[in-house]
């Protein structure tokens, strides 16, 4: 049985693939895009026509990302502060 978050985010992608002329020509932001959850969601939101801008600290993982849908997804590496 899949943990509870995995529903969600399962469900969230769903929902997603539903609403892709809402997110067509539309710009978003995913912070921390490179985390499981922020990678699915940057990826479906390129998929479903938006311009995501993926906020993430790790540089390699971010320009690794943007390789999927380059017309799609701009990286944008910002170190981590605290």
């Amino acid at each position: 049985m899949p943990a509870d978050t995995d529903i969600f985010v399962w469900q969230g992608i769903r929902i997603l693939e539903h609403l892709g002329r809402y997110y067509s020509c539309k710009t978003v932001v995913v912070v921390a895009a490179c985390l499981a959850l922020g990678q699915r969601l940057t990826l479906s939101l390129a998929q479903a026509g938006a311009t995501v801008v993926a906020i993430d600290s790790d540089a390699c993982a971010l320009h690794s990302l943007a390789t999927q849908n380059p017309e799609r997804i701009e990286p944008l590496a910002l170190p981590l502060t605290g």
